[in-house]
């Protein structure tokens, strides 16, 4: 499964110069990632499952949009989330693979190479504005445009395997240019070391 992910990239390749080391990206075919997910798979979630605000989270230039924004009691209102998104709200479904079998099943396979719990999480946006500013992540991130197009800027790590409660200050946003400054088209994967700074 990791094979046909990171294609043209050979596994042991991605593992001996990439993975936790450098920042990587591979363009692929607009349709490489279909079977991953679907939009039929997330109308289908939101509209069978119940939510709490850190399982669907709405995100707009960097902050969390209130949950009685756009749920009603664990229930998604349509027609309330629709609104947040036309006006350019992110929307995040976190473990959005539990009730999608492909993913689950793509997400145990990963876990199983990477010995490592695997989280996935679903980003959704419509309009230009960036769910988050500049940031970094504690883990190792694997980045699947599954559809449409999305800009990403990467920096290198100021700071080697960092900490959120660190004894130095990791909070200072890189002011040089970018590592990377493109678009991620449908197809494409990014897969970003932890610590390197981001945003989408």
């Amino acid at each position: 499964m990791l094979k046909d992910l990171l294609a043209p990239v050979a596994p042991e390749d991605f593992f001996r110069a990439y993975w936790t080391r450098r920042f990587l990206h591979i363009p692929g075919e607009p349709d490489k990632f279909s079977g991953v997910y679907s939009w039929d798979a997330l109308n289908t979630a939101l509209e069978n499952h119940r939510f709490d605000d850190k399982r669907l989270v709405l995100f707009k230039s960097g902050k969390k949009i209130e949950a009685d924004r756009y749920l009603s009691g664990q229930i998604v209102n349509a027609g309330k989330l629709t609104n947040e998104l036309s006006n350019g709200a992110t929307l995040i479904f976190n473990g959005c693979e539990e009730p999608w079998p492909p993913l689950r099943d793509l997400s145990a396979h990963l876990e199983w190479l990477f010995h490592q719990r695997v989280f996935v999480n679903l980003y959704a946006g419509w309009r230009h504005d960036n769910g988050f500013d500049v940031h970094w992540d504690e883990q190792d991130n694997l980045i699947l445009q599954v559809a449409g197009r999305k800009r990403w800027k990467v920096w290198n790590r100021t700071r080697m395997d960092p900490f959120r409660d660190d004894l130095v200050d990791t909070s200072v946003a890189p002011t040089g240019e970018p590592e990377w400054d493109g678009i991620l088209e449908a197809g494409g994967l990014l897969s970003i070391p932890r610590g390197a700074w981001h945003v989408a």
